[in-house]
């Protein structure tokens, strides 16, 4: 009998373990996080910033808005459109009300959902001076065809480091790539080459996590 008590008591508890286990794993929030696309990060060199819902799908959401904070001085603000997430007929807007805030809304006036992971929004920045400078992710709300808010985990800023456009671009085509390395190598053999090579290598990253929480 104590044997059996035993064994429906593990039994019972293994149970409410999974529960557990597979309750935080359904109701695991979305996070909406940044990443950049630039072949390198020179001032004056127009690059995208992407912002997306990853790790967990958004789901059943009918609108958005959030906002983007930057430096101006450090960078110049061009343009933002929809990502692939929303939807070709949702209504998508943007308001610059001062200089270093872009703020977004996306809204369905049909009040269709949309669940998933992906690109909610494209911003696009050209920089203006040399040095590291954040770009930030403020007061993202997503929320149902009823108003009711959907969770979401909102990433770090990001780190950009800002480079004077380097001499390295031996081409001239704005991009450093393999037709720069076999210029240089050339050059190299040549004894004369026109920058260093530890030069060469350090420009191209231009994105970064912040460190900030």
């Amino acid at each position: 009998m104590k044997k059996a008590l035993g064994k429906t008591i593990e039994s019972i508890l293994a149970l409410v373990v999974v529960i557990i286990v597979s309750a935080n794993m359904a109701y695991a929030d979305p996070l909406v996080t940044m990443a950049c696309e630039s072949a390198n990060g020179w001032v004056g060199q127009e690059f995208k910033l992407k912002i997306m819902i990853t790790d967990e799908d958004i789901v059943n959401t009918a609108g958005w808005d959030g906002r983007i904070i930057y430096d101006p001085d450090y960078f110049s603000f061009q343009a933002v459109s929809a990502g692939d997430l929303t939807p070709a007929e949702n209504t998508f807007a943007f308001n610059t009300p001062e200089p270093g805030k872009v703020i977004m809304i996306n809204y369905s006036t049909q009040l269709k959902t949309i669940s998933g992971q992906g690109i909610i929004a494209e911003v696009l920045f050209i920089p203006r001076l040399v040095g590291d400078s954040v770009i930030e992710l403020q007061n993202f709300t997503f929320s149902d065809s009823t108003a009711s808010p959907i969770p979401a985990t909102l990433d770090s800023g990001l780190v950009l480091s800002i480079k004077e456009r380097p001499t390295a671009d031996l081409d001239g085509d704005n991009d450093i790539d393999g037709i720069d390395l076999s210029l240089f190598a050339k050059a190299y053999e040549e004894g004369n080459p026109p920058v260093s090579l530890a030069f060469l290598a350090e420009n191209y990253s231009l994105c970064t996590k912040s460190s900030m929480q």
